[in-house]
């Protein structure tokens, strides 16, 4: 992380500023190292802010989430110790994260400021929001199933960073995917176009621009580039092999249905 340094403290939370600023300055202090240093008296970059804003607003607001139906599951925490595993943060980093992650499990920690401070940062980066968004998803689905109130704050996210309208095409394929998996009730193929925000019906043209439009909107460069933390690049990674495999399951079902007529 460009932003990284030893200890960030009340310090970094003075450089940084608002809601999120003052998360971090709660959940570490102590001193802070030379690089990190100089950084803080030149100011953050856009980018640096931006991926400050989604590591501190990921780990606090999957806490939040897995405390408000008054019961944080193991698959929950195990879901954000995944999270970690998976952006490969060394032992000083995970420390931060699960201090960020116990931070959004608190009575007094207000969710709102946090968020509207993320999607200002953001801007009219989208892409970078609906990462978030499916994260805070899967966090809710980790124990296996959506409460009410779970719902209610994932459409809040939804609505704050600007994605009513996509929320519920999201949570559908977040969720049909996790039931498909599990129950085998649904058909691998139809799971396939509910992932590329299609229906069976599509046609071949269709398909590749739905898969072309999701290949660009998650392409791990590009996300970086517009503020997700290169921790996160093989989440992103992971996401464009799964559009990759969908779309060629499709293509060759596609193409098998056509020789047959």
């Amino acid at each position: 992380m460009a932003w990284w340094g030893r200890a960030l403290g009340g310090t970094m939370g003075f450089a940084f500023g608002g809601p999120i600023g003052a998360i971090l300055g709660y959940v570490v202090g102590g001193f802070f190292d030379k690089g990190l240093k100089k950084n803080l008296e030149g100011g953050f970059s856009p980018n640096d802010r931006r991926q400050v804003a989604f590591y501190a607003s990921t780990f606090s607001v999957l806490g939040y989430i897995s405390k408000v139906d008054g019961y944080v599951s193991p698959h929950e925490i195990k879901f954000a110790e995944f999270v970690m595993e998976r952006m490969s943060l060394s032992e000083e980093q995970r420390e931060f994260a699960i201090k960020l992650f116990r931070e959004g499990k608190k009575d007094n920690f207000e969710l709102m400021p946090v968020l509207q401070q993320f999607a200002k940062e953001c801007g009219n980066r989208r892409s970078v929001k609906r990462v978030f968004l499916e994260i805070q998803i899967s966090g809710a689905m980790a124990d296996g199933k959506l409460d009410d109130i779970e719902i209610d704050v994932l459409r809040t996210i939804a609505d704050v960073l600007g994605l009513s309208r996509e929320f519920p095409g999201i949570l559908e394929s977040i969720t049909s995917g996790s039931a498909g998996s599990s129950s085998g009730e649904i058909k691998p193929l139809a799971e396939d176009y509910k992932l590329l925000g299609l229906t069976e019906g599509a046609t071949r043209e269709e398909v590749k621009r739905a898969y072309r439009r999701k290949m660009s909107q998650y392409h791990p460069d590009k996300l970086v580039a517009k503020g997700l933390p290169e921790e996160m690049m093989e989440i992103a990674t992971e996401k464009t092999k799964q559009f990759r495999a969908a779309y060629d399951r499709i293509q060759k079902n596609l193409k098998a249905r056509a020789t047959v007529h």
